[in-house]
């Protein structure tokens, strides 16, 4: 025989992917393993690559699928006409083992550059069960407790979750966040501190700030310890639109072309407006969703902002949407005097000067943001 054959009883992608991990991280607790990790699948196969375990060969590794969420093994194969007594006892040890694996706890301390436009660079101290906040010799750093089977699963992990973290905290305080450094500590780092909450949920650009610390409401915390692992519909979409607000954050400090940084804080609010988004209407005649993307955007300006405001954002989202889908850029700039020219396709009759990037589109879109995380998390 030349293949050992791991079983899976799995009901979804979730318990599959654990049962995975399981064999993967016993594999590392004894040796090491690397991939030429090329999948593609063939009816109810997938044939996942080739793998170099240290001292036991190496084998093509497959799965078979019972659905497209479900997998019933995984097969190692050996090029060989057979493998050794050596290799198989060594799979019967690996077989055993991820039968009684279990995850370990993990500390983690992750080091962050706060640039913020109120020139704060640190968080009010605040410690909870898996959460902790603090500075150290002007340092700020974020510490988690997190559950893994194997070191290796946690590097992957820790990836996803500084990602998740960032979108909350930059979103929550209008300011980039940049991860400098991440260390395994042995223990929880012991601070003195009495948890102190923001108590002005409402403000735009006058951030509620303590001894040059950053104050953090409380359903934020509560966030903090839910994100590494929720599959909430509602958070991922929250995440998301999160996520393309730091890009833009980013974007605007690195002095990129005003109508990619534009893009992204509109995007933003785009993908807020999916958030319990039931689609309405299909079109007669190819029987689509009408999604009224623009609409809905402008709804959610007005809702939480005001109609002056839905105006401006109009503007910015049509230059968004001309740039994105058909390229069109800025053909005039302001050098400091108006020079009027007519125009066949404005509105107006003539050629507009763009509106620019206003520093306060990085304030109204973290507002909104804000508002709808609130409503996320407290519900």
């Amino acid at each position: 025989m030349n293949n050992y054959e791991f079983k899976i009883i799995s009901k979804d992608i979730e318990s599959a992917n654990e049962e995975l991990m399981k064999i993967w991280s016993s594999i590392l607790e004894k040796t090491k393993m690397g991939w030429q990790y090329s999948p593609f699948k063939t009816d109810n196969l997938i044939n996942v690559g080739s793998v170099s375990i240290h001292g036991f060969g190496d084998y093509n590794v497959s799965f078979v699928r019972k659905t497209k969420s479900q997998i019933t093994s995984v097969i190692f194969t050996t090029q060989k006409e057979s493998i050794t007594k050596e290799q198989s006892d060594f799979f019967e040890e690996i077989n055993k083992r991820r039968s009684i694996i279990l995850k370990q706890e993990f500390i983690i301390a992750l080091e962050f550059d706060i640039r913020s436009l109120f020139g704060v660079s640190y968080l009010h101290p605040y410690q909870s069960k898996n959460i902790s906040m603090y500075c150290i010799n002007d340092k700020q750093y974020v510490e988690i407790v997190h559950n893994a089977y194997s070191k290796e699963q946690l590097q992957e992990e820790i990836l996803l979750i500084v990602d998740k973290i960032i979108s909350l905290l930059s979103t929550q305080t209008n300011s980039r966040f940049e991860h400098k450094k991440t260390s395994l500590l042995k223990e929880r780092t012991s601070i003195t501190v009495a948890n102190k909450f923001q108590n002005d949920l409402d403000w735009i650009d006058e951030y509620p700030i303590e001894n040059n610390h950053f104050l953090l409401p409380e359903y934020v915390f509560e966030a903090l310890e839910k994100i590494p692992q929720s599959k909430n519909d509602s958070i991922l979409k929250l995440l998301r639109a999160s996520h393309h607000y730091v890009n833009g954050l980013k974007l605007q400090n690195a002095k990129m072309p005003e109508e990619i940084t534009i893009t992204y804080f509109m995007s933003c609010i785009e993908v807020l407006t999916e958030i319990e988004f039931v689609m309405g209407d299909k079109c007669e005649c190819c029987n689509q969703a009408i999604y009224s993307i623009r609409k809905r955007v402008l709804n959610l300006v007005k809702h939480h902002l005001n109609d002056v405001l839905r105006k401006i954002f109009d503007e910015y989202y049509i230059d968004r949407s001309k740039y994105l889908h058909s390229g069109v850029r800025n053909e005039r700039y302001y050098a400091g005097i108006s020079l009027p020219q007519i125009s066949d396709s404005d509105k107006n009759g003539c050629k507009l000067y763009p509106l620019p990037f206003n520093i306060n589109l990085i304030e109204w879109t973290g507002y909104i943001v804000r508002k709808v995380s609130q409503e996320v998390f407290e519900n």
